[in-house]
């Protein structure tokens, strides 16, 4: 798949009530922000699920665990990359009209020499023998990824520094313009041998 930037919005998008088990990592929301990220433990004897991470507790009704995904100009939803949640969080891209520019990955097909069936479409499909998908699963279960426009901080001018001398050539410097001013050496001559030495 071609790389294409697009622009979305990060949403909350609540996780299948069926599918969620103990382990099950998701994005804590709460009257549609996004709380943090959570990890489910259990379910308490009133049947609430109790959570570990940003936050910790028992779900309150108002609480949904949900996954994030970016939503594009067409209303269509790609997931976001897992590793990316914790940034958009933080920055408060969730549920604003934040815009952000992503673009979408593929997931990874590996080649091979062993027949298989996907795991999604049940097709047959020769690939790595550890390769549960077939390649146009691969192609069409995209995740978005959002690209990170950094900018460069102005570097700072250098100032040179200025060159030092130590005393005992200032002081041989001092002593042999006292002898060329004795001997009658001109300004410009004097100004010349100057130049010269501390070069």
């Amino acid at each position: 798949m071609p790389y294409v930037e697009m622009e979305g919005e990060v949403r909350l998008k609540p996780v299948d009530v069926k599918t969620i088990e103990a382990g099950t990592i998701a994005v804590l929301g709460n009257l549609g922000k996004a709380v943090g990220i959570v990890t489910v433990e259990h379910m308490d004897p009133d049947g609430r699920w109790v959570v570990a991470g940003d936050w910790t507790g028992a779900l309150c009704p108002t609480m949904k665990l949900c996954t994030l995904v970016v939503r594009d100009g067409n209303a269509k939803q790609y997931p976001l990359k897992f590793n990316q949640w914790k940034k958009s969080i933080k920055s408060g891209e969730v549920n604003t009209d934040k815009v952000v520019t992503f673009k979408l990955n593929p997931a990874r097909f590996v080649s091979g020499n062993y027949m298989n069936e996907c795991s999604l479409c049940t097709s047959q499909f020769i690939g790595h023998k550890r390769q549960p998908v077939c390649e146009d699963c691969c192609n069409k279960n995209v995740t978005a990824q959002i690209i990170l426009t950094k900018k460069e901080p102005k570097q700072a001018t250098k100032v040179k520094r200025k060159r030092m001398m130590n005393s005992s050539t200032t002081k041989l410097i001092a002593m042999e313009a006292y002898k060329k001013g004795v001997n009658g050496v001109s300004y410009k001559e004097m100004e010349k041998w100057l130049n010269k030495t501390i070069k």
